[in-house]
């Protein structure tokens, strides 16, 4: 029922809360092994469908297909589940874009250390490096899923897995399963449901990991907004022992609770898409006005997130324009109210 789904949501908010109040140690730490699970739960999956394209000789796939350059061709001349019957002329550009817009929050956790820059040592050399390694890891690790679920599922079957079903890889993960099972040899004793229960629970610590540290992060967004006056001073407050600015962390944490109370997936990310792209796009504003000294990196590649940015966010979903209106609305009179009483 959907009343269990947000009261789990909800208690985990609140464990993760509680977990960033006591410091950035601490939730760093958990944060290594949330990830490291995840990591190691998705590699697990990315390996089966690897070795059963390789290794399976039943395992009917449009890579094997490829590979073998045996198969026959169905009567409209494609070959079995490949990727022929994936074709652009029934897809509106529009959509596709849109598509592409929404896929940009998978990718924006890799900027997430720029927002801890006060907490990291030598941030100037530190912040580069992090997001270049995660970049990196996040398309290997993207590129493997892909291939695996494609390769197990085919094209029509993952499509409709995905509008039908509410996590697509478990299904991959069952289909994997059920091939292991039929092979001879030592294929049959791998424990029956490993794949099944390593994608549920990679699947829930993915989700801990972004909700941790969407936690950390926008705390901090709070308490340098706070600094420059435009959110209440009282954010500003910082705890003596742990460096935890810890009314930034509670009113981050009542953002994300009303979030979580709405209930509705498809709206947080969209939403979510829009504002991300509307930061990037001021982040990438902002570094065209450093000075040519003070840049890491050249000017066009400013330029080009700048308009990459714009252009997308132009398909967001009217009703994420509508929400984000408000919020700004919102935002904005929060931050001359704080001026103003500030300032008497």
């Amino acid at each position: 029922p959907h009343s269990i789904h947000v009261i789990l949501a909800v208690s985990v908010l609140i464990l993760l809360v509680s977990l960033v109040l006591f410091g950035i140690r601490q939730s760093n730490q958990v944060n290594s092994i949330v990830v490291g699970i995840t990591l190691c739960t998705l590699s697990l999956l990315i390996m089966a469908g690897v070795a059963a394209v390789l290794m399976l000789p039943d395992f009917n796939t449009p890579w094997n297909a490829v590979l073998s350059q045996k198969s026959e061709l169905d009567s409209a001349g494609n070959m079995p589940h490949d990727f022929s019957s994936l074709s652009f002329t029934s897809v509106h550009w529009s959509d596709f874009l849109e598509a592409t817009a929404l896929m940009f929050v998978a990718f924006t956790g890799y900027g997430r250390i720029a927002t801890l820059g006060e907490e990291v040592k030598r941030p100037r050399t530190t912040i580069p490096r992090a997001i270049a390694i995660t970049m990196l890891i996040s398309v290997l690790v993207y590129m493997g899923i892909s291939f695996t679920a494609l390769s197990t599922l085919g094209t029509e079957r993952l499509y409709r897995a995905t509008m039908e079903q509410a996590a697509p890889l478990e299904i991959v993960a069952r289909q994997l399963e059920t091939a292991f099972a039929n092979q001879p040899g030592l294929w049959r004793f791998l424990p029956a449901g490993i794949l099944t229960a390593a994608i549920l629970v990679g699947a829930i610590t993915a989700m801990t990991g972004v909700l941790l540290n969407l936690v950390l992060a926008l705390s901090r967004v709070l308490l340098a907004m706070g600094r420059r006056k435009d959110l209440p001073v009282l954010l500003t407050r910082v705890h003596p022992e742990n460096g935890a600015p810890r009314p930034a962390i509670l009113v981050t944490g009542g953002i994300v609770l009303l979030l979580v109370l709405i209930g509705s997936v498809k709206l947080a990310w969209t939403f979510s898409a829009l504002t991300v792209l509307f930061y990037y796009g001021i982040t990438n504003l902002a570094a065209l006005r450093l000075q040519s000294s003070e840049r890491l990196y050249p000017a066009w590649v400013s330029i080009c997130g700048l308009i990459g940015c714009l252009f997308l966010v132009v398909f967001i979903d009217g009703r994420a324009w509508l929400a984000g209106a408000i919020i700004l609305a919102i935002g904005f009179g929060i931050r001359s109210l704080s001026n103003f009483y500030q300032n008497r």
